[in-house]
């Protein structure tokens, strides 16, 4: 009962950075419909935006076809566009093929790199990051209540060019 009842050690925290977070862009929602309920839709029917979530909402198109697109003008010129095609050959028999688009740009920003000036930088130009993916999707009904589906992206993030310099020598990448 008393390890119970003492209060653990508390340790001070480290300040170092764990871990990043990459591709956060694909995580963005042009979907009204999907944004309003904070992404929690892998159970809805979405028509070929399911592309996005869960390619398995798909499966039970009731056309033969469908085209969604969305963007997202955000702050600091971040715009985001997304489109996707869904397509039900033989009204559905096969199953439902769906392909999806996501393109991201930051837009302008100012690069630096580090310096032992007054400033502690100095400015290595402007750049444009930007990203993408593509991706491609199936999904079909296996009864009236499950369906499934899976699906494939090829994402690339275009970060610009990276200017480093050490020992008085400075590497540029593009």
């Amino acid at each position: 009962m008393l390890l119970v009842l003492q209060p653990p050690d508390a340790a001070a925290q480290d300040n170092q950075k764990a871990a990043q977070t990459g591709m956060k862009f694909l995580s963005a929602s042009t979907n009204p419909r999907a944004a309003a309920v904070g992404n929690a839709v892998t159970t809805f029917e979405l028509g070929s935006a399911s592309m996005f979530y869960n390619p398995a909402g798909m499966a039970r198109m009731n056309t033969a076809g469908h085209f969604g697109a969305g963007v997202i003008q955000g702050i600091a010129d971040i715009n985001y566009n997304q489109g996707s095609l869904a397509f039900a050959p033989s009204d559905g028999r096969y199953g439902v093929f769906g392909v999806s688009a996501t393109f991201v740009d930051y837009g302008d920003l100012e690069g630096t790199i580090r310096a032992d000036n007054d400033q502690g930088f100095e400015e290595t130009g402007s750049f444009g990051p930007s990203a993408y993916a593509v991706g491609i999707g199936y999904a079909i009904p296996i009864t009236d209540r499950v369906s499934i589906g899976g699906g494939a992206k090829v994402v690339r993030p275009d970060l610009g060019e990276s200017v480093v310099t050490r020992d008085g020598a400075t590497q540029s990448n593009t």
